[in-house]
């Protein structure tokens, strides 16, 4: 009940004309399609909501939208797709400059790394 209820605030400030929350919006969005086992949905809203993060310079956001799909995707057993999502989520924050955050994820996601870049790159 909390989670619809916070939902709705962001979407109205999305409504009122707030660019930079966009990327929020989606990432939720994406979260409760996940939830909801909409796995087509989640990972469209996954990659909007790092798409739009990037467009409003919150490359920080970006990373966390990626790392979030990262972990969708494992659940799926997906891990073509958690690696080139891990790797993007690495790329992200090691960009904005997030030192200790790059080490966090590639301690997390070191086993899907150890087999080097997706094959789809």
């Amino acid at each position: 009940q909390a989670a619809y209820k916070a939902r709705a605030i962001v979407e109205g400030w999305v409504q009122n004309g707030n660019p930079n929350i966009v990327h929020q919006l989606k990432l939720l969005d994406a979260e409760r399609a996940a939830l909801l086992k909409k796995p087509e949905d989640a990972k469209r809203l996954y990659s909007e909501a790092a798409r739009s993060a990037v467009r409003a310079g919150e490359i920080h956001d970006a990373g966390l939208a990626s790392e979030h799909h990262a972990d969708y995707l494992l659940q799926l057993q997906d891990k073509e797709g958690a690696s080139c999502q891990a790797c993007v989520s690495i790329k992200f924050y090691s960009d904005w400059g997030a030192t200790r955050k790059v080490e966090m994820l590639r301690e997390k996601y070191k086993q899907l790394l150890q087999s080097g870049p997706p094959t789809n790159w």
